[in-house]
């Protein structure tokens, strides 16, 4: 956290993004940093910017079932990129992840999507 700090404070910009136009913050969400998706975002990260894939920060921490991030994302308007909800919803039933199916349907995931029907 502290070296994420001080990079930031020497004037790395707050969203930069790679190649994959990957930010600090959808990093620090992907691996469950709480502390750092905390301080990126009080220090102006844009907590909804798309990767190249269309994911958002929340995107990553619910893929990677880090439930405290999604859950401090979603409480300062984090939202969902275009990912494929539904896909998360089965991936998340088939490993018994009753935690990551509330947030997933919280977030608007369907059970039965229509068009398969």
């Amino acid at each position: 956290t502290e070296l994420c700090k001080s990079v930031i404070r020497n004037g790395t910009p707050i969203d930069f993004r790679d190649y994959d136009h990957r930010s600090a913050i959808h990093v620090a969400s992907s691996e469950g940093h709480l502390g750092i998706v905390k301080f990126l975002a009080d220090s102006g990260a844009r907590i909804n910017r798309l990767d190249r894939w269309g994911g958002t920060p929340l995107d990553d921490a619910c893929r990677q079932h880090h439930l405290a991030v999604a859950a401090y994302l979603r409480s300062i308007g984090g939202k969902r990129g275009v990912t494929d909800r539904v896909g998360a919803l089965i991936e998340a039933a088939s490993k018994g992840d009753v935690d990551a199916i509330k947030l997933l349907m919280e977030d608007g995931a369907a059970i039965v999507d229509g068009h398969d029907y």
